[in-house]
């Protein structure tokens, strides 16, 4: 027997409703919540403007474990506190010579380049490196003593001269004759730390004490090349000049801590000076 259509389609309709019936309304499923997804990561570009991350302080610098047997000084020649290696500043070559002095050997170990008319050398406690001063070129050049070769040179002031190291080998003071102050280099660095400017003129010697087996604040004595008129002196004058050193502290870079003057002294020596005014003993000064 043929349904047709219309038949089927009741039927179907009713079906349905009853099914509806039986199983009750639909229950409405809550929608899921997406998952967290992870933060985005900031591009190079991003982070390096960024506000960097607080820090804490860095850590102090373990202590050296070399301390100087002796004062420095500044000096054309400087002799290791083993006595095993002697380091001689050549100013018309623009070099350094290395030699091996232990147990008398007395054999060159190298000639190694610096800057222009090299005028003084200084060796680190540990015999590592030594520091020369380049007058020409205003320069400080680092050489490597185990590796006999030049590793840097420091620019600093003008016609650098005298050179010197505290006795734990960690600052280099350097006297700038024709910038009238002394440069302040941290050797962990080989950077400039400090400029310290020298009420003088042509400040040239550099000599640093060794207190309390070099352990503490320092005194760092500082010469000028020229002396200057006194307070009543002057040119022409036998007691009008007087040279000047002075003191700076280890422990405070800040400034000049303190000068000593050098009052002209008598000589010894008798000038005939009735020509001018004077006797034939008259004494001198210097």
């Amino acid at each position: 027997m043929r349904l047709d259509w219309r038949r089927a389609l009741r039927i179907a309709f009713a079906l349905t409703f009853c099914l509806v019936a039986a199983c009750g309304k639909p229950t409405a499923v809550p929608p899921t919540a997406p998952a967290a997804t992870a933060a985005p990561q900031p591009t190079a570009a991003v982070a390096a403007t960024a506000p960097p991350a607080a820090t804490t302080a860095p850590a102090a610098s373990a202590a050296p474990s070399v301390f100087a047997k002796n004062p420095s000084y500044s000096s054309a020649i400087a002799l290791s506190d083993d006595d095993s290696l002697l380091v001689v500043a050549n100013p018309l070559d623009g070099s350094v010579t290395v030699f091996n002095v232990a147990g008398d050997a007395n054999a060159r170990l190298a000639e190694i380049k610096t800057g222009d008319t090299p005028r003084t050398v200084a060796i680190t406690p540990d015999e590592r490196f030594a520091y020369v001063t380049n007058e020409g070129s205003a320069t400080v050049s680092v050489i490597d003593l185990a590796g006999l070769k030049k590793i840097k040179d420091i620019a600093v002031g003008s016609e650098p001269y005298g050179l010197a190291l505290t006795p734990d080998g960690r600052l280099a003071f350097v006297a700038d004759a024709a910038g009238a102050d002394v440069a302040v280099i941290d050797t962990a660095s080989n950077t400039i730390i400090k400029v310290i400017v020298i009420p003088g003129v042509q400040p040239r010697g550099i000599a640093i004490t060794n207190n309390n087996g070099g352990q503490g604040p320092q005194s760092v004595y500082v010469t000028q090349f020229l002396s200057q008129p006194t307070a009543n002196g002057g040119p022409g004058l036998d007691q009008g000049s007087e040279g000047k050193v002075f003191v700076i502290s280890t422990d405070d870079l800040s400034k000049v801590q303190a000068v000593i003057p050098l009052a002209a002294q008598n000589t010894g020596f008798a000038a005939d000076r009735t020509t001018v005014g004077g006797t034939d003993k008259d004494p001198t000064f210097a």
